[in-house]
């Protein structure tokens, strides 16, 4: 019996975020919200599939959120400071997803 867990925990694809450095979170490529609200910890918007999930402590990101890049430098409409660039935020406010460090 074991051997078969073990196999199934190969095929699970797991992944480390910045964002959520305690636990792992795991990929989950369907599943029904019918009556669930769940919200993004990343961008804030309601929750949907593909996602990753943390089963430890309830942490969602949407699969593109958790993939997008945590900086992008030398960004072309933000040439004032191309040398430190934007970096993304967690749960961004109304100034957008990307924000100068300075």
């Amino acid at each position: 019996m074991e051997m078969k867990n073990e196999s199934h925990d190969k095929l699970v694809q797991r992944i480390q975020h910045p964002f959520h450095k305690e636990h792992s979170l795991v990929l989950v490529a369907e599943q029904s919200n019918e009556g669930l609200k769940t919200y993004c910890n990343g961008c804030g918007e309601l929750l949907s599939t593909p996602c990753y999930t943390c089963i430890d402590c309830n942490y969602h990101l949407h699969k593109q959120c958790a993939e997008a890049p945590l900086s992008l430098p030398n960004h072309p409409l933000h040439p004032q400071h191309s040398r430190c660039g934007l970096f993304l935020r967690q749960r961004p406010d109304h100034s957008g997803v990307y924000g100068c460090a300075l």
